[in-house]
């Protein structure tokens, strides 16, 4: 019995788990989506090291090409709105008092924003 047990325990430490269940691996290359009111869903396929900044301005692209006019924004900012997280810069937006930036320079890994990716929205400078 002790034995099965401890062939047990090898296997989910092989398979991911640290005795606190499995871990789930995330993929590669993933979708985010975001929604905005004024521009609707915008979908793309990002990478773990893509830069927010990357992200943003193919997301301002992507909202560029799918209007008939140009907006009127400088630049496009995703903010995390769960309170927390990895951020720079002042606060924007009309709930500015839980809008706060992604720091530019990070990573999509760096700051998780896969897990994190419910809790992001779109701004514009």
């Amino acid at each position: 019995a002790a034995a099965a047990a401890a062939a047990a325990a090898a296997a989910d430490a092989a398979a991911g788990g640290g005795g606190g269940g499995r871990m789930a691996r995330i993929p590669h290359i993933w979708r985010l989506q975001l929604h905005h009111e004024a521009c609707g869903f915008v979908r793309l396929d990002v990478s773990r090291h893509q830069t927010i900044r990357d992200i943003s301005h193919a997301i301002e692209q992507r909202i560029r090409e799918s209007t008939d006019n140009t907006p009127v924004f400088s630049e496009v900012v995703l903010h995390d709105v769960s309170g927390g997280g990895s951020h720079t810069g002042s606060h924007t937006g009309s709930n500015a008092d839980t809008m706060i930036p992604l720091d530019m320079t990070a990573t999509v890994e760096s700051i998780g924003l896969f897990g994190k990716r419910r809790h992001v929205r779109i701004g514009f400078v």
